[in-house]
């Protein structure tokens, strides 16, 4: 059941580096344009129709907004866009930037975006749409707040941790599904108290970070 992401993930990597090369060679003949902008441009275009398609499927009910590459894409072309801004800034021609304070308050602001959504997402919350751009534009302010060097040292460990999870994330994808499957039929209950919650979550990020070590890594 979790393995239809692989499939919205892997057509999303066929199409999006064709869609940056067509976007670069039709304007390549205007020169004063350059290709980081021009890339800039179809990320957005792209994350903003998807976006929109997401809202209108949910609206409708329509499960296919929640499998479907093109109502999932924007959220890898939000990500695409905090690269971009991010590692080509200069190519840009963006020479401002905001004040560490500006960049402290942005980054906890996506922190309690991404807390939020873990107490307000229920399975009764229609999903993606509006909803996920919770969690999405949360995670994206904090990557922003990450990339920025003037970022208090306060902030350093939250980052890290932050990344320590990045690295082994897709174990915990591919772990987190099966045991929760497999729990009632081993415990003998319906329900998960909090406590077997906490366990299960212990025992995904280990096994996640054995995978990734031993197996993935490798």
């Amino acid at each position: 059941q979790q393995f239809w992401s692989l499939s919205t993930e892997e057509q999303f990597y066929i199409v999006w580096p064709l869609l940056l090369v067509g976007g670069v060679m039709a304007t390549r003949s205007q020169r004063r344009i350059s290709a980081t902008l021009v890339m800039a441009f179809v990320i957005a275009a792209v994350t903003i129709a998807s976006f929109a398609l997401s809202v209108v499927g949910v609206g409708r009910r329509d499960p296919a907004a929640y499998f479907s590459t093109l109502s999932r894409a924007w959220e890898f072309g939000l990500g695409g866009l905090v690269a971009v801004w991010a590692a080509r800034r200069p190519s840009l021609k963006v020479s401002w930037a905001p004040p560490a304070g500006v960049i402290a308050a942005l980054t906890m602001t996506g922190w309690a975006c991404i807390g939020a959504s873990v107490v307000l997402l229920k399975p009764s919350t229609p999903f993606p749409g509006l909803w996920a751009a919770l969690p999405t534009a949360g995670t994206a302010t904090v990557l922003l707040g990450a990339w920025q060097a003037s970022v208090p040292i306060l902030l350093r460990p939250a980052l890290d941790l932050a990344t320590w999870l990045g690295d082994i994330s897709y174990g915990l994808y591919l772990w987190h599904w099966p045991l929760i499957t497999v729990y009632p039929y081993v415990a003998h209950k319906s329900h998960a108290a909090q406590l077997d919650k906490v366990g299960l979550l212990a025992l995904t990020v280990g096994l996640a970070w054995l995978t990734t070590r031993y197996v993935e890594a490798p």
